[in-house]
């Protein structure tokens, strides 16, 4: 959910958190999270009292707030708040590159709309790791394993005669997505035979990625990554079946897969028509479960405590 956000308690949070100049901040611990949670709170109490008028929009500092306080407690791996100041990019946000810091109080005069810098808040939560993404994990941590030399290869047994101490100075790392590392913990479950609950795993054998430092992903690629995904969405708005030349200027490489894929799809504008109409028939189909329940709609419990309230507030994002 991406939201804008004017309150200077927000603008007080990037400059808390945004060190050497950062224009864009990751909240992920418990105690930012607390302070974004806190804040949504105090804004939707300001909005009852109506004085002064709370320039957010309501009903996504309310998704914010029941997001923040899923699972009963702050803890989890699987949330995230993200700041960004940009710009207005059509019915999109553009990356503002020229702010040198953090733009004044927005209690200050404003310049004209198109030209304002935004403050824009990202909101991110679930991605949970399947069942099977687990196993499928665990499995392959299996299969490294064997490819251990040792006197009697393909047993998988030549690691697991390591000493004790040996064992434990192997180190995983992964990035800090929730689903990353615990599909790190399944992998080392797999490798090293171990028991018990991945919880345990990823506490004492999973290293967290902190700076980001192992991901290809650098700010130097924003333009060429930009300028791809536009050739992309160019020639992804041809309305008739793609030809082969069609499909390799798509996939220069011919990679099988992708290929395959775009034989599959054949005509890319008819195929994301396809996709916004079964998008809006599960919408409507969501608003007329929420209107048949009524107010019992805020007590259907879905995956991982949603609400039928908060999965309908998709459509309004």
């Amino acid at each position: 959910m991406k939201m804008e956000v004017f309150d200077e308690k927000f603008h007080a949070l990037v400059r808390k958190y945004g060190k050497d100049g950062k224009k864009h901040i990751k909240l992920k611990t418990p105690s930012q999270l607390k302070e974004v949670l806190g804040i949504a709170r105090y804004l939707l109490n300001e909005a009852e009292k109506g004085n002064p008028p709370v320039r957010e929009e309501i009903y996504k500092l309310e998704r914010l707030k029941s997001v923040l306080e899923m699972y009963g407690s702050l803890s989890g791996i699987n949330r995230k708040v993200q700041f960004r100041y940009c710009c207005r990019k059509g019915s999109g946000y553009a990356r503002n590159k020229k702010l040198a810091s953090p733009p004044p109080s927005p209690d200050a005069a404003p310049p004209s709309t198109s030209s304002r810098v935004l403050l824009l808040l990202i909101l991110k939560w679930g991605g949970e790791l399947t069942t099977a993404g687990c196993a499928q994990a665990e499995e392959l941590g299996k299969e490294f394993r064997t490819l251990y030399q040792d006197d009697d290869p393909g047993t998988g047994l030549g690691i697991l005669r390591l000493h004790s101490t040996y064992r434990h100075d192997l180190k995983i790392y992964a990035s800090d997505e929730g689903r990353v590392q615990m599909t790190a913990a399944a992998f080392a479950k797999g490798l090293l035979a171990l028991e018990g609950g991945l919880t345990s795993i990823l506490v004492s054998l999973v290293h967290t990625d902190e700076k980001n430092s192992m991901l290809d992903y650098s700010s130097n690629m924003t333009p060429i990554m930009d300028s791809v995904k536009a050739r992309l969405h160019q020639l992804m708005q041809v309305d008739e079946d793609m030809k082969e030349e069609d499909m390799l200027d798509v996939a220069p490489t011919g990679t099988a897969s992708l290929m395959a894929s775009l034989r599959a799809v054949k005509n890319p504008f008819a195929a994301c028509k396809l996709v916004h109409e079964l998008v809006w028939s599960i919408k409507n189909r969501l608003d007329a479960r929420i209107a048949k329940r009524g107010s019992s709609a805020y007590e259907c419990n879905l995956f991982h405590g949603e609400s039928l309230i908060l999965m309908a507030a998709d459509r309004k994002s």
